[in-house]
Order: C-alpha cells, then sequence, then structure tokens
C-alpha cells in the first residue's frame, strides 16, 4: 500500500479575480511571499495526506466553484479557510496572511465553528442510520432462530 502524499494546501488571491479564491496543493511547503502580478499567497496548511485533504476541502466548497481547471471558488477568504481549518483530518496551519483583519479573523472563527458543528451533526446521522441497521439485522437474524422453534 503506497504511503500517504504529505503536502500543503494553500490559498491564492488574485487581483483580476476580485471576490475569488484559488486552492491550491503541492508537496513542497510554498513560500508567502509578497504580491506578485496580483497573486498572493493567503493561507498555508501542511497536512499528512493532501490529495484526501483536497478532496474534502473541494466537497466543502464545491457550489462556488467557478473554474475547474484553475481551481477558483467564489467564496471570501475567511470562508476558503475555515474549509480547510474545519477537517476531521491531522493538520498544522503553517502560515495565514498577518494583514487579515479583526472582522475577517471574526468570521473566520465563526465559521469554522459553522462547519465543524455541521459535519458533528452529520456524522451523528450517519452513526444513528447505521445503529438502526445494526437493530434490524440482529432483530431479523435471532427472530429467524426463534421463529424456527
Amino acid at each position: 500500500m503506497p504511503s500517504p502524499t504529505k503536502g500543503y494546501i494553500y490559498l491564492e488571491t488574485h487581483a483580476d479575480r476580485p471576490g475569488q479564491i484559488r486552492v491550491l496543493s503541492q508537496a513542497e511547503e510554498p513560500a508567502p511571499q509578497q504580491s506578485i502580478d496580483g497573486v498572493q499567497i493567503r493561507y498555508i496548511s501542511r497536512f499528512r495526506n493532501v490529495h484526501i485533504a483536497y478532496m474534502h476541502v473541494h466537497n466543502t466548497l464545491k457550489k462556488q466553484l467557478q473554474d475547474i481547471n484553475s481551481r477558483f471558488y467564489a467564496v471570501s477568504l475567511p470562508r476558503a479557510i475555515a474549509a480547510v481549518e474545519a477537517e476531521d483530518l491531522v493538520h498544522e496551519r503553517v502560515w495565514i496572511d498577518p494583514a487579515l483583519t479583526e472582522s475577517e479573523l471574526a468570521e473566520l472563527e465563526q465559521q469554522t465553528c459553522t462547519l465543524q458543528k455541521r459535519r458533528q451533526w452529520v456524522n451523528r446521522i450517519y452513526l444513528a442510520v447505521g445503529g438502526l441497521g445494526l437493530l434490524l439485522l440482529m432483530f431479523i437474524l435471532f427472530g429467524g432462530v426463534w421463529s424456527s422453534r
């Protein structure tokens, strides 16, 4: 079995695409440089398996996808960061743009909590459905044994 691909997910803003965030992944840590040609890295996070992490982030933001080839999403920066940070996968925030305002940081925290609560709710539903399925299976198995006597 191949080992997971460690890597980084990072978010970029582009001056020519206001209101959109580009979500990228790569094996090497990107350098958070100053804006070059209107492109600026705004957030970096490290994951044990970057491919699975990107899939999860995309799943969270898929309704805002603007261009699949260039990976642009019509979403606010705090919402995009929250989509990465709310993941249950083991990860580490490497860098966040210090230019984020207090209101953006507050929105980031609120969005992260909302996404985590939604994920917990979905997990509880799956557990409940699984539990009901097991109960039904046990009823069928034990009911079949009792009725054969």
